[in-house]
Parts: C-alpha cells; sequence; structure tokens
C-alpha cells in the first residue's frame, strides 16, 4: 500500500520538488538525490497520510535535508586536513605580502 502511495505521489509531485531543489542547490544530480531522500522522510512523517497537504510538506523536508546535506559539507570542509596545511607555510605568505607592500611603498 504504502509504495503504491509512494509511486503515484511521485509521479505527481516529482518534477515540482525537483525544480524547487535545483533552484536551491543548482546541482542536478544533487538535486535528484535531494529530492529522493526527501519523498521518503516526507512519506514517513506526513501527518494521517493526508495527500492534500503533501507537496507543502514535501518541498518542506526536502529544504531541510538540502541544509542538512550543507551543514554536513560544512563540517567536513571546516577539518579537511588540507585546509590546516602547514603554518610555516601561512606564515611565509604573510611575509612575502609584507615585503611586497614595503618594496611597492619605497
Amino acid at each position: 500500500m504504502q509504495e503504491q502511495l509512494l509511486a503515484t505521489l511521485y509521479e505527481k509531485y516529482q518534477h515540482t520538488a525537483y525544480v524547487y531543489v535545483l533552484g536551491l542547490c543548482g546541482k542536478k544530480e544533487l538535486a535528484e538525490d535531494i529530492v529522493s531522500e526527501g519523498f521518503l522522510r516526507a512519506l514517513e512523517s506526513l501527518p494521517d497520510e493526508k495527500e492534500m497537504y503533501f507537496l507543502w510538506w514535501l518541498l518542506r523536508v526536502c529544504k531541510n535535508v538540502w541544509l542538512d546535506f550543507c551543514r554536513k559539507q560544512k563540517k567536513i570542509a571546516d577539518f579537511a586536513p588540507e585546509d590546516y596545511a602547514s603554518q610555516a607555510d601561512v606564515w611565509e605568505s604573510v611575509l612575502q605580502r609584507d615585503t611586497q607592500k614595503k618594496l611597492y611603498d619605497a
């Protein structure tokens, strides 16, 4: 029963949700993944399985899935080892810019 409901709702609202999420993230593959995940989560958490509210609920869930993805990517980027390359490299870059500024001023 739930698989049939999911298939019906997917056919009806997939394109609208995809266009909405594509506007949020700007990447086709990511939008497809988010819409798929959004459909599953929306169907699992839809209050009283009322189809008349499903599109609104789906778009809200898709936005939350996208925000979760963004937060996850930010955490990964914040702790990426390449961001903390070498203090010596950073210090060398600062000194080089300072030297170049002094030469320019002179």
